[in-house]
């Protein structure tokens, strides 16, 4: 019992910055930090133990490359409100529950390549070590050289600097739980400096879920926004959903049978569903379950992890201080980041094949638009096999969506794409 609460522990700290970067992300574009807490929290702690009881222990979260593609593209840069792309939610996590149902999901995804697979997961762990990098203040924008070094005399891009050498020090020496010593490292430092305090009630009881749970309905402004964006949006957040789901499972639960594997995403599609009414962003399961896992993340430590998951919702006030000084989150963005791409391997590919990674690699985390770079690959991949004749190693479910992604360019419907 003490072992499995160990990992239990271990991993929640793991997965906890997310549920700090997630709603003051959101709050950007106007969505109230605690009900965002409060719903992520709720559906991860529901979806952890449900995967851990019907499939094989293994956390849920929020996923951080879905919503960094979405509230930079669709919302911020857009003009789409969240409560909106609220609605877009429920119908792609309702999508993929009815599919993982009543259609074989493996003979779907079976007809996407592995380098746009692995070009996903590379580029997405880019996308997560820039993300970490700027918001630590490390990397910079810069009119002639495009990104630039971070002011070190800035105490956050100080600390988010020495948060990020623990880190990678922790890891060269196989440190287990390197990521969440590392951030726990980085907030009594900048506690100590005085830079965020904790507040003179650091408990509250949950709130602000009246704030978010249905907000879909409230939701005004649709005549802006054209039905070809919206079916775009729709259409690739569900593909990469679907993609990110499958291979970070594959990925961190090897060991589960096809069956298993198939109650785990549908446990997990059925959670995202409930999110999506609750307000809570698209649910995936989280890398850090492979620190987890390490320690020996049984089917009771899932569920003692998801009960700890509820006890968080206690601490909203801190979590909302640790939010206004965010250099204990790097360390938790750039692990990710590596977990995700310790896991790749290009190998024996083709040039059309080499061509659609990289061109993966480049764009996901230049633009931070997933459907962007995920159309450009479908579209790279198919024409440039086609060009070289080898027409046969485009299987037909490709075709169908390089011809959608090739349509929205042809008719115009890139106010989101792009």
């Amino acid at each position: 019992m003490g072992r499995d609460l160990l990992t239990a522990l271990t991993a929640v700290l793991a997965v906890s910055y997310g549920f700090v970067f997630l709603p003051a992300l959101y709050g950007q574009v106007g969505a109230p930090f605690e009900g965002l807490v409060a719903a992520c929290l709720i559906v991860s702690a529901l979806g952890t133990l449900l995967v851990s009881y019907l499939s094989a222990p293994m956390l849920v979260a929020p996923s951080l490359a879905v919503s960094l593609w979405l509230v930079y593209i669709p919302l911020l840069s857009r003009g789409m409100s969240w409560q909106q792309l609220l609605l877009i939610f429920l119908a792609s996590s309702l999508f993929s529950f009815l599919l993982s149902i009543f259609t074989r999901g493996k003979d779907f995804l079976a007809g996407i390549p592995p380098c746009i697979s692995m070009g996903l997961r590379a580029g997405v762990g880019l996308l997560l070590l820039f993300a970490g990098l700027s918001l630590g203040g490390l990397l910079v924008i810069d009119p002639i050289t495009l990104l630039a070094l971070g002011d070190l005399k800035n105490p956050l891009a100080m600390d988010s600097l020495l948060g990020v050498i623990l880190l990678v020090a922790l890891r060269a020496g196989r440190v287990q739980g390197a990521v969440p010593l590392a951030m726990l490292f980085v907030a009594l430092y900048s506690l100590a400096e005085g830079f965020w305090i904790i507040p003179a009630a650091p408990f509250s009881l949950p709130e602000g879920l009246d704030r978010t749970s249905f907000q879909f309905l409230l939701a005004t402004g649709w005549e802006t926004i054209p039905f070809g964006d919206a079916v775009n949006l729709f259409f690739f957040l569900l593909l990469f959903l679907l993609l990110e789901v499958r291979g970070s499972q594959e990925a961190l639960c090897s060991e589960a049978g096809p069956e298993a594997r198939r109650r785990g995403r549908r446990a997990l599609y059925g959670v995202s569903f409930l999110g999506a009414l609750l307000g809570a962003p698209p649910l995936s399961f989280a890398l850090e379950t492979a620190a987890a896992k390490s320690l020996g993340l049984s089917r009771r430590a899932g569920m003692l992890a998801a009960g700890l998951m509820l006890l968080l919702l206690f601490l909203t006030p801190t979590l909302r201080d640790l939010a206004s000084f965010p250099a204990m989150l790097v360390p938790g963005l750039v692990g990710g980041a590596l977990a995700l791409l310790e896991r790749v391997r290009f190998t024996g590919l083709d040039f059309p094949e080499g061509v659609t990674a990289g061109l993966l690699l480049l764009l996901l985390p230049l633009t931070r638009n997933i459907a962007l770079s995920l159309g450009v690959g479908l579209l790279a991949f198919a024409s440039l096999k086609i060009l070289a004749g080898k027409q046969g190693e485009v299987p037909r479910v490709l075709r169908l969506l390089a011809a959608a992604s090739l349509l929205y360019a042809v008719y115009g419907y890139w106010s989101l794409l792009l």
